[in-house]
């Protein structure tokens, strides 16, 4: 939801008075074949999978970059690395979400601010049994 990483991270300053690590693990899948997999399937996983977690991080690292200090974590997949049938959105998100890793990653790291990509395999998961 619009101004919804915001408030999250002001949240979390409030509560703990800083951020100092962000895990980045929201994400939804949608199988289906490529002819039927339209925009309407397609939007929310960008949304969720990769809008989410670069808004939060962005905001994250508003506060750590001053503080030169933080971790941000981002829960990537197998599909970061491989294609995927019946899967063009998932693993479009998580390739971008690597990328995205990648480039904050190189980034941040003279704020001392370390970001790395998490990339487990298949385990029981509504996700992974549908």
């Amino acid at each position: 939801a619009e101004g919804a990483p915001q408030k999250i991270i002001a949240a979390c300053c409030e509560r703990f008075g800083t951020v100092d690590i962000l895990i980045n693990n929201a994400g939804i899948c949608k199988l289906n074949k490529v002819l039927d997999f339209g925009r309407a399937d397609w939007d929310p996983m960008i949304d969720v999978n990769l809008t989410a977690a670069f808004e939060l991080s962005y905001e994250a690292a508003k506060i750590m970059i001053p503080q030169k200090s933080g971790k941000i974590i981002n829960i990537c997949s197998l599909f970061s690395y491989l294609g995927g049938q019946w899967s063009p959105a998932y693993s479009a998100t998580k390739h971008a979400l690597a990328g995205f890793t990648k480039a904050y990653c190189d980034e941040l790291g003279q704020y001392n601010i370390q970001v790395n990509g998490i990339a487990p395999g298949y385990y029981a998961t509504d996700i992974t049994l549908a």
